[in-house]
C-alpha cells in the first residue's frame, strides 16, 4: 500500500506540472533554464555532451535493458529481469500516451540531435529514469556489497542527470518536459518496486506455509 501512496503523490506532482505549463511555448522557468544554458550553446555544440546524449537513444536504452535483463536472468534473478524489462516497457507505453494526450510542440532548436514528435514529457528523461533508476534500485536491493550498492546508485543518478541536461543543452526539450519525464519514470520504478515487494511477500508466505490475513 505504501508504494501506491507514493505513486499517487508522483501522479499529483506530474499533473501539477501538466496543468501549469502553457500549451504553446515555454513557461517562465523554461525560459530561465534556456537563458542559463545559452552561454554553453554558443558556437559549435559540445562533442562530449552530444556523445553522452546517445545514452538516451533508442538503441542504447534497448541494448542496456536487454543486456541487464539477460545478466539478471543469468544470475538466477528472474524477478529482477522481469522488473527491468517491465519498467522500461511501461515507461515507453506511458510516455507515448501522455505525449499524444498533451500534445505540446517542441521548442525551436538548432538541429544538433534528431528529435521528432511532441515534447511533453521528455521520452529520453522518462525512459532513461525508468531504466537506469530501476537498475540502481535492483543493484541496491540485491547486491551484497555496500560499495557496489553505492556505486550503482551514484552511476544511475549521474546518467539520469546527464540525459536530462543533454536534452536541455541541445534545445529539444523544455525544463518542464525533463521534470515531468523524471516523474513519469519514477512512477514506473515505484510500481515495479511495489510488484517486487508483493512478490517476495507472497513467496515468503508460501515457504512458511502462512497465508495473508483477509482484509
Amino acid at each position: 500500500m505504501k508504494h501506491i501512496g507514493w505513486m499517487l503523490v508522483i501522479a499529483i506532482l506530474f499533473g501539477g506540472i501538466a496543468v501549469v505549463i502553457p500549451a504553446q511555448g515555454p513557461a517562465a522557468w523554461d525560459r530561465q533554464a534556456a537563458e542559463l544554458l545559452g552561454a554553453d550553446r554558443q558556437g559549435e555544440p559540445s562533442g562530449l555532451l552530444l556523445a553522452l546524449n546517445m545514452l538516451g537513444s533508442t538503441a542504447a536504452l534497448a541494448g542496456v535493458a536487454l543486456l541487464s535483463a539477460a545478466a539478471a536472468w543469468w544470475l538466477h534473478s528472474r524477478r529482477a529481469a522481469a522488473a527491468v524489462l517491465g519498467t522500461v516497457i511501461a515507461a515507453m507505453a506511458l510516455n507515448r500516451v501522455l505525449k499524444t494526450a498533451i500534445g505540446r510542440p517542441r521548442p525551436d532548436h538548432a538541429g544538433w540531435v534528431e528529435a521528432t514528435g511532441y515534447s511533453f514529457p521528455s521520452g529520453n528523461a522518462m525512459i532513461g529514469m525508468a531504466l537506469y533508476g530501476i537498475l540502481a534500485f535492483v543493484i541496491w536491493k540485491y547486491a551484497r556489497s555496500g560499495a557496489l550498492r553505492l556505486a550503482g546508485a551514484a552511476a544511475g543518478a549521474a546518467v539520469i542527470l546527464i540525459l536530462g541536461y543533454c536534452r536541455l543543452y541541445s534545445g529539444v526539450h523544455y525544463l518542464t518536459d525533463i521534470a515531468a519525464g523524471y516523474l513519469g519514470g519514477l512512477f514506473c520504478i515505484t510500481g515495479a518496486a511495489g510488484w517486487l515487494k508483493a512478490f517476495e511477500t507472497r513467496l515468503a508466505q508460501r515457504r512458511s506455509g502462512t497465508r495473508p490475513r483477509a482484509m
